[in-house]
């Protein structure tokens, strides 16, 4: 289903609950249930934009304990709790469309200017390929240089060390990150320099 027609369906869905209010059944009614089950649909459909929604509705008791009057009182709360998820949900698409619809993070394919560095590194005994560090692991030794380190206060080792933190936690930074380190120094300014002339 496109996403017009989703929100078509769920504004058309929204706009019944008035008159969900006045069955005094409550989730009991055929038509509640037929009503509580298109919803279910569609908001499975409307994918991770949808899935709050969605859990609050699967949260929904058909059956409640007590007088009629709490049943009453209940069914109209967990209506009104319903009907603002859903108006939310219906926003968010609106202004953000669905993840699902597009590509939610940029292509992280290889710039054309992108140079990459060829070589060895000798970590003590032992010789390491830039092809085989990620930029991450680079971060990870700034992060414990940081900490063992005498240069810097402890506030400001602190410091460093929870932004570093922030950056390497990062999801959405994580495809830049696996990155090796080839790429990286491959924009070494003299390497860099050369490669435009």
């Amino acid at each position: 289903m496109n996403t017009s027609e989703l929100l078509s369906k769920l504004r058309a869905s929204v706009s019944e609950i008035a008159d969900l209010r006045k069955i005094p059944e409550g989730y009991d009614h055929p038509h509640v249930k037929a009503w509580k089950t298109k919803l279910e649909a569609l908001l499975v459909d409307g994918g991770t934009t949808c899935k709050n929604t969605l859990k609050n509705l699967k949260n929904i008791k058909s059956s409640f304990g007590g007088n009629s009057f709490i049943k009453v009182q209940t069914y109209m709360n967990q209506l009104d709790s319903l009907e603002r998820t859903l108006k939310e949900c219906i926003q968010t698409i609106e202004f953000l469309g669905r993840p699902e619809d597009k590509q939610d993070l940029p292509s992280w394919g290889k710039p054309k200017s992108q140079h990459k560095a060829i070589g060895r590194l000798l970590i003590g005994d032992e010789e390491v390929s830039t092809d085989t560090i990620t930029i991450a692991e680079v971060l990870e030794c700034l992060v414990s240089l940081s900490e063992d380190t005498n240069d810097l206060t402890p506030m400001l080792s602190k410091m460093l060390i929870e932004h570093l933190r922030a950056v390497l936690d990062d999801e959405l930074l994580q495809p830049f990150l696996s990155h090796k380190i080839d790429s990286l120094l491959g924009h070494w300014p003299e390497f860099a320099d050369k490669n435009k002339r």
